[in-house]
């Protein structure tokens, strides 16, 4: 019985550090990226009625390249006229069919206008 009392304390102290651990990683010491990730799972858990579907794939393409000081991975068509549309948040360019082609932060889109309208031929900003 005295052992089982003595090994109390360690185990204790264990789960109070893990919770601690836990609970209080700030949201301001995560990256941009762990942050987009973080709020994608919270929105598609919230509305995870089966109604979102169209938004749950911009996401999924948005995932890939959101952040990216480039978007290397995106081959321009020569053929295609894109175009662009913001949430206030993030701003998408959807090639002349609808689809979805790029996302990126409003603030990361700010940053780098010229080159956007340049590779996907937007025109004068």
């Amino acid at each position: 019985m005295k052992r089982f009392i003595h090994g109390i304390p360690p185990i204790l102290l264990l789960i109070l550090a893990l919770t601690f651990m836990t609970q209080y990683k700030q949201l301001n010491d995560l990256t941009d990226t762990e942050k987009y990730e973080i709020r994608t799972f919270v929105e598609a858990a919230e509305s995870d009625d089966g109604k979102d579907k169209e938004n749950k794939q911009n996401n999924s393409i948005a995932s890939s390249n959101i952040d990216a000081a480039e978007d290397k991975e995106v081959v321009v068509d020569p053929n295609m006229t894109y175009q662009i549309t913001d949430d206030g948040k993030t701003v998408t360019v959807h090639d002349d069919k609808g689809n979805p082609v790029f996302q990126a932060r409003m603030e990361h889109w700010q940053e780098n206008i010229e080159y956007y309208y340049e590779k996907y031929r937007l025109g004068s900003f």
